[in-house]
């Protein structure tokens, strides 16, 4: 698929881009910690346009210390991220796939481990299976939190599910966690090492 950048805003630009092209053209757009209820999840495309909705979610552990060792945070990381967590929380326990909803929730901490569940989601969504990009990092955005684009090509090295670690003594980190996302993370993502650590702490 050719890569074309276009403002998730310009509408009319995407519209007239399809009408003009008789190729197939992957146009994604992503929004990043903005709640589900904040946002009108509407079809961009035309008719005869396919417009796939994935939801996807990380455990709050790792995704709460990434967020709050971002490079250009705001000073106040606390009530968006955590209510918009707990919105997707809530999407992906109540219509985890395509079977009773027009989005697709996607377990970031099994995609990464999980090669079948990479497939499964590939099925789900009918297109072929490949691992072709998942030793990158992007830089849009500036890489990653913890460390930018060191790795990019060698994706597998960095520790993406140890980013707790280093903040479970930190008490900004753990006044984030609350018993309703405790709750949550333990039913999307069972009863983790992260899990009982934070939990003694709060």
């Amino acid at each position: 698929f050719p890569f074309i950048r276009l403002s998730l805003l310009d509408v009319e630009g995407l519209g007239a881009l399809l009408l003009q092209s008789d190729k197939d053209i992957l146009i994604l757009t992503t929004y990043e910690d903005v709640s589900p209820k904040s946002l009108e999840f509407r079809n961009p495309v035309s008719v005869g346009h396919t417009c796939n909705k994935i939801f996807l979610i990380r455990n709050p552990f790792d995704l709460f210390a990434s967020r709050m060792l971002k490079p250009d945070r705001k000073t106040d990381v606390t009530y968006n991220i955590k209510q918009a967590w707990k919105d997707y929380a809530y999407s992906c326990i109540n219509n985890p796939c395509f079977s009773n909803s027009d989005y697709l929730c996607v377990i970031y901490d099994r995609f990464i481990s999980d090669s079948y569940y990479k497939k499964s989601l590939c099925l789900m969504l009918g297109i072929a299976y490949s691992e072709e990009g998942l030793s990158r990092v992007s830089s849009i955005g500036g890489g990653s939190s913890f460390d930018g684009v060191k790795f990019d090509r060698e994706a597998a090295k960095m520790c993406v599910n140890e980013r707790w670690k280093g903040l479970v003594n930190n008490k900004e980190y753990l006044s984030l966690f609350d018993a309703e996302i405790l709750e949550l993370a333990f039913l999307l993502f069972g009863d983790s090492e992260a899990l009982q650590e934070v939990r003694k702490r709060v």
